[in-house]
């Protein structure tokens, strides 16, 4: 189908994004949505308690464009305000931006055009991370580049890391949120819903030209030592049970990338300065289960080579992944 007559068809898309004393990156987020070359949508502005300025930012932006609707609630966190944001929903399609992060003007066209064009359930992205500056926007072909055919198959790539669990970079039909809601105060919170979001799917399609830019904050609650690592093993267990329960086909793979998130955690934990009886809790749990994380299917040797140096030398693994992490941030700079 040409791009032309899908864009005549023009159906309505919405757009939620949760807004919590971001007012020096609102303008930005706000401005790379009223771009976007596909103009029917629904934007949802859900002002989660601010305390700084961004309440009154996004009810002057209200003001000024027709398709903005503000929602202002008391302070719940990520997942309450996205579920606020669902219950006003009205369009077919429906997508979350995060409200310091930037999409590119053809985005939101991009996507749905990908995803009418290959019949998906989901279109998704690919994903920019900066800091401070956005980096300069990169030309890629305006086509699709990839399908995952049949729930099973999306299943196991997400798995294996294939396919991305974030909310944020995809844009989804409505009807698969009609029952799902995010889990009210959780970190991991996109990880918590996404197989249940892809039992509701039947083929995804990837979008290499469009781009999500994600803004990776220094005074993020990922990165605050108050973070909850324990959700990230609570969130990947939860779908171990989802997916045992529907494909126990899958069980094994689902089980092993359960075990690899006590190094997610452990990981988190560490760039996080957490307690170290954490660490300790998440180390004993990878020396009892390390042979049937190094057997199984779900990561990649790389990753597996970090498991047996993190159960080797623990002060040479924790060297090593700090001074990995600061070369990633640096190159994002």
């Amino acid at each position: 189908m040409e791009v032309e007559n899908l864009l005549m068809e023009n159906e309505k898309i919405s757009i939620v994004i949760p807004v919590y004393n971001v007012e020096k990156y609102l303008p930005e987020c706000i401005d790379s949505v009223e771009r976007q070359t596909y103009r029917n949508l629904e934007i949802l502005l859900v002002d989660d308690g601010s305390t700084d300025s961004s309440g009154r930012m996004c009810d002057d932006y209200a003001a000024r464009d027709t398709r903005i609707i503000v929602i202002h609630k008391p302070n719940g966190g990520l997942s309450d305000a996205r579920n606020a944001g669902l219950k006003h929903v009205t369009g077919k399609y429906l997508a979350f931006i995060d409200g310091d992060d930037i999409v590119d003007n053809g985005y939101v066209e991009k996507l749905y055009c990908g995803l009418q064009t290959a019949a998906a359930d989901i279109a998704m992205c690919r994903i920019e991370t900066f800091i401070e500056e956005m980096p300069p926007e990169r030309h890629c072909p305006n086509n699709y580049t990839d399908e995952y055919h049949g729930t099973d198959v999306l299943l196991r790539s997400y798995l294996t890391g294939k396919i991305r669990p974030m909310a944020w970079g995809k844009l989804y039909r409505k009807k698969i949120y009609d029952r799902i809601l995010f889990p009210k105060g959780k970190t991991t919170e996109d990880v918590y819903v996404f197989a249940e979001v892809l039992l509701q799917c039947s083929k995804l399609v990837t979008v290499d030209s469009a781009a999500y830019y994600y803004r990776q904050r220094k005074n993020s609650i990922q990165l605050s030592p108050a973070t909850n690592t324990d959700c990230i093993i609570e969130a990947h267990f939860h779908n171990f049970d989802v997916i045992s329960k529907k494909f126990p086909a899958l069980s094994e793979l689902a089980y092993e990338r359960y075990l690899y998130s006590y190094m997610d955690a452990m990981n988190k934990n560490l760039l996080c300065g957490g307690p170290k009886d954490k660490a300790q809790q998440y180390k004993k749990q990878l020396r009892q289960n390390w042979k049937r994380m190094l057997a199984g299917d779900c990561c990649s040797a790389e990753r597996k080579l970090a498991l047996l140096l993190s159960l080797v030398s623990s002060p040479l693994y924790e060297a090593t992944y700090i001074a990995h992490s600061k070369r990633l941030m640096e190159q994002i700079k």
